[in-house]
């Protein structure tokens, strides 16, 4: 029996050059293979930076002024050790460029001194479900955005705990965002410390300054199975919801530390 539509088609494919046909069998593989999502973390870096360093306008972008070994929190000296109690308070120092000008600026453990203005942690304008109580851990990063057209000079700290200081969860970080420092209208805000950083504030070409206030996502047996990145933006004195936002799904249950971004 003779098939001679068969013999034409098979003919046509003898005709076909090799690139093509490699093309077809390409595009028959799954779609996943050509487009693998990109698992943040598996690198061993942190997968939040990451993911933040991606992010459209974002306000800091230059290297952050850091001395991560030298403390910046209160240390507590026991009366038994040395016959009285006593409480140190060490700073640590940078010159920083402010509004054309080399600022002295000092990290304490519950305040930041800008040149000849002091900024209290406990007076910040703090986010819901934030704490007032300056716990900052073993040392701190200075972050500093320059003023542009669309927004005045920032200062982000950032706070880190060292490997064995177990007061500070690790997946929390104590984060203080001050909005023109050098003016007399300087605000001082306490961001969302849940799986955050410095990298994630963002600036629009507007001017409007706007951060992630994270939660975890939890199936029913209460494993933590993603997290989403809710973003919020200032409005003075007010934090205000965008109403926009990204999730997240970590590849294994209960280890926040790799995710993939949800594509839905």
């Amino acid at each position: 029996m003779r098939f001679p539509l068969l013999k034409t088609r098979a003919s046509r494919c003898r005709a076909l050059p090799a690139f093509l046909l490699l093309s077809l069998v390409l595009s028959a593989l799954p779609f996943r293979t050509a487009h693998a999502r990109i698992v943040y973390g598996a690198d061993s870096r942190n997968g939040y930076e990451a993911f933040y360093a991606e992010q459209a306008h974002r306000a800091f972008t230059w290297p952050a002024y850091s001395q991560r070994n030298q403390a910046v929190r209160m240390i507590y000296v026991s009366e038994e050790e040395y016959g009285k109690e006593r409480i140190e308070d060490p700073q640590i120092r940078f010159e920083i460029p402010l509004d054309g000008h080399a600022v002295d600026t000092r990290l304490a453990y519950d305040r930041i001194i800008v040149g000849d203005r002091e900024f209290r942690y406990a007076d910040a304008i703090v986010f819901e479900g934030e704490t007032r109580e300056p716990d900052h851990p073993m040392y701190a990063a200075l972050h500093v955005a320059p003023a542009r057209h669309a927004h005045p000079s920032l200062l982000c700290v950032e706070s880190h705990s060292g490997d064995d200081d177990a007061a500070i969860d690790d997946d929390r970080i104590p984060l203080f965002l001050i909005i023109d420092p050098v003016s007399p209208h300087a605000r001082l805000y306490r961001l969302p410390s849940l799986l955050s950083s410095c990298s994630a504030i963002t600036v629009t070409p507007d001017g409007r300054i706007s951060f992630p206030a994270n939660r975890y996502v939890s199936d029913a047996d209460g494993h933590l199975i993603g997290v989403r990145f809710h973003r919020y933006h200032l409005d003075e004195d007010r934090f205000v919801d965008s109403g926009q936002g990204v999730s997240a799904t970590f590849v294994v249950p209960d280890d926040i530390s790799r995710f993939t971004l949800d594509t839905h």
